[in-house]
């Protein structure tokens, strides 16, 4: 399966988000969610795990979704390493964590 594209650069936060679930099953509305895409999306994401019908609504067990997120890592890593070398400097994510460079002196 193609990976959507859009929620590579938030997999860590996507998987941290799935574990925090209370609930053991995931439905299309989750996948919406947690993944931020469209109805189509979320159902193509589903169809990859192999949903299970349930009371007439379509579930994934927890536990599966965050083996697939985990197992997608390298696959996630390359796409994102690939991208970086496609994209122009000014169209890579920023970075939104501290800032990694030493603080400035100030010499008053």
């Amino acid at each position: 399966m193609p990976f959507p594209k859009t929620w590579l650069f938030r997999l860590d936060e996507i998987l941290a988000e799935v574990r925090r679930l209370e609930s053991s099953c995931l439905e299309r509305e989750d996948f919406m969610s947690i993944f931020r895409v469209k109805r189509r999306a979320a159902l193509l994401l589903m169809k990859a795990l192999d949903p299970q019908s349930i009371q007439g609504r379509w579930l994934v067990p927890k536990g599966e979704v965050i083996r697939w997120l985990e197992s997608s890592r390298p696959v996630a890593e390359r796409e994102i390493s690939r991208r970086a070398r496609c994209l122009p400097y000014h169209r890579l994510p920023r970075w939104s964590g501290p800032d990694p460079r030493p603080p400035q002196r100030s010499d008053h």
